[in-house]
């Protein structure tokens, strides 16, 4: 459950301010006491595939932090009673373990706006895990635990949730710079070949793919890949004929041209781009 390996940074001028705010009092906290303490609550929240999980993931192995990760489907159970248990020992587990960063995935399945005639079994599971938030801001000066949540969605979290998840930060698509650095990063990182574009290409590549979130221009890296596989397997006469990894060519920019007309990015309206811009500047976040 615990999560301790670095994962791969994320390009985004965001880190910054994690660092200074996040990172670094979890790494000193005997410096960071009373109002420059850390944070006890954050929500990254902007379109899907933007990488707010791997934030996450960096924000606890840049500062020593046990990272446990949490979904809906891992703590709702159908039993009377067991969501709030597990949210109990979660919680507790977390605190044994500081550092810790707690990570809530969709965080807006659990704790969603309040409704008219909502079941006794959400409303139990919201308050136990508001109750528990509380909690963590009173944890003693030498226990540091941080809850961080992550939402597509965040217009349709509770208030009460949006006032315990004070540092509100918002993760967007990447810019043209940070295009690059992906896609170079992926090629060197999960191809055979690594990465053999040259800059005028990459550049080219990059300018392609404006509104394109991380995930989707992965998608884009997979599918080029798909065809230097496809015409290594068939050059060799069948899979069972390769005679290893170091076969397959690397992938090339007609590659990528190829996959662009197969390859769609998942977030295209300016209406929705534009809702969470909105969002950011009602709600004080980054």
């Amino acid at each position: 459950m615990a999560w301790r390996c670095a994962p791969c940074v994320p390009a985004n001028s965001r880190r910054s301010f994690l660092r200074d705010k996040i990172i670094n009092p979890i790494l000193r906290p005997e410096l960071h006491v009373g109002l420059h303490q850390a944070p006890r609550g954050i929500l990254l929240f902007g379109p899907p595939g933007t990488g707010k999980t791997t934030l996450a993931k960096w924000m606890a192995a840049s500062s020593g932090a046990s990272f446990f990760e949490v979904t809906p489907s891992s703590i709702i159970s159908k039993f009377h009673g067991e969501t709030e248990t597990l949210i109990k020992a979660l919680f507790k587990v977390a605190e044994a373990d500081s550092p810790s960063l707690v990570f809530i995935d969709e965080i807006d399945s659990l704790l969603g706006k309040r409704r008219e005639k909502e079941d006794d079994t959400s409303i139990r599971m919201k308050n136990q895990l508001l109750q528990m938030m509380d909690g963590v801001s009173s944890c003693s000066g030498d226990k540091v635990l941080v809850v961080v949540g992550a939402t597509n969605r965040p217009d349709m979290l509770d208030e009460a949730a949006i006032r315990r998840l004070s540092k509100r930060v918002l993760v967007p698509l990447p810019d043209f710079d940070a295009r690059r650095v992906l896609i170079r990063t992926v090629l060197e990182k999960q191809s055979t070949g690594g990465c053999t574009l040259s800059d005028q290409e990459l550049g080219d590549l990059s300018s392609r793919l404006e509104k394109w979130s991380g995930s989707d221009i992965r998608s884009l890296c997979v599918s080029a890949s798909e065809r230097s596989y496809d015409e290594t397997v068939a050059k060799f006469g069948g899979i069972q004929n390769v005679p290893s990894r170091a076969a397959f060519r690397p992938i090339s920019f007609s590659d990528f041209l190829a996959a662009l007309e197969e390859v769609r990015p998942s977030c295209t309206s300016e209406e929705s781009l534009r809702f969470f811009d909105e969002w950011a500047k009602a709600h004080g976040a980054l």
